[in-house]
C-alpha cells in the first residue's frame, strides 16, 4: 500500500511540474529581449471547464514595486486581432513577486480565448500588448 502512494505522489508531482513548465514569453518585441522595466510577462494556453483560457503571469524583478499595463492580444491567422474594447488592463506587483491566473479564479490574468477571437482553435500565440511598466 505504501508503494502505491508513493508511486501515485510521484506522478502526480512530475504531472505537476510537467504542467508547471508550459509558460511562454507573451511580451513580444523586435530586439529579441522579453523583459520590460524588471517585469517579465508569460502566459499558458489552458482549457478550464470546457472553454480555453489564457492564463497571465508577470513576474517583477525589481526591488520596488510596480504598475504594469497592457491591453491582451492573440494572434491567428496572421494578424494581431485586440481584445474587442481595447480595454487597458491595470496591476500592482510588489517588488520580487510572481503572480498568475489560475482555473479557478477570475481576474485580468484569466483571459477567455474567445472573448477576443470568434474561433479559439485558430489561437496562435497571446502578447500583453503595448505593456507599460511604471516604478510606483
Amino acid at each position: 500500500m505504501k508503494r502505491k502512494i508513493l508511486i501515485l505522489t510521484a506522478l502526480v508531482t512530475i504531472t505537476l511540474c510537467t504542467y508547471a513548465q508550459n509558460w511562454t514569453n507573451a511580451n513580444l518585441r523586435a530586439d529579441g529581449q522579453y523583459i520590460l522595466g524588471g517585469v517579465e510577462a508569460l502566459y499558458e494556453k489552458v482549457t478550464c471547464g470546457n472553454e480555453e483560457y489564457v492564463l497571465v503571469k508577470f513576474i517583477n524583478h525589481n526591488s520596488s514595486k510596480v504598475s504594469v499595463e497592457w491591453i491582451d492580444a492573440v494572434y491567428e491567422n496572421g494578424g494581431w486581432t485586440y481584445e474587442k474594447n481595447n480595454t487597458l488592463k491595470t496591476l500592482i506587483l510588489q517588488p520580487n513577486q510572481e503572480i498568475e491566473g489560475k482555473c479557478n479564479e477570475q481576474g485580468v490574468l484569466k483571459i477567455k480565448i474567445s472573448s477576443i477571437i470568434d474561433s479559439p482553435e485558430k489561437f496562435e500565440h497571446y502578447m500583453v500588448s503595448g505593456l507599460n511598466v511604471k516604478n510606483i
